[in-house]
């Protein structure tokens, strides 16, 4: 079964993808699990899978997508420049406002 995010080749009897650990069917919206390609209910909770807006994953041979993606996972070095730069812009805002206007005049002489 190929994974309809990376395309990777995964077993038949893998739920998540190995290279991107995306799921490797049809992700319920109400409970969150991955069941078969084929299921027309979740197998957990009953709900139907027909109304899931999330990805369905392409099965080998021309399988069924969904509408949206997944969420992007990111990886913890990711996490931690965004929020070394979410830390940065909040020290530049806090400067900005103790500016008074001969220091902005001064800024653009």
């Amino acid at each position: 079964m190929n994974c309809a995010r990376c395309a990777t080749d995964n077993d038949s009897a893998r739920k998540f993808c190995r290279s991107c650990g995306a799921p490797l069917g049809s992700l319920c919206d109400r409970c969150g699990q991955v069941n078969s390609q084929i299921d027309l209910y979740c197998g957990t909770c009953g709900f139907s899978l027909l109304a899931t807006v999330t990805t369905t994953v392409e099965k080998s041979g021309g399988g069924v997508r969904g509408g949206n993606a997944l969420p992007r996972q990111y990886t913890d070095r990711e996490i931690e420049e965004m929020l070394a730069l979410r830390n940065s812009l909040k020290e530049e805002s806090e400067r900005a406002k103790q500016l008074d206007q001969n220091e902005i005049d001064s800024l653009f002489a």
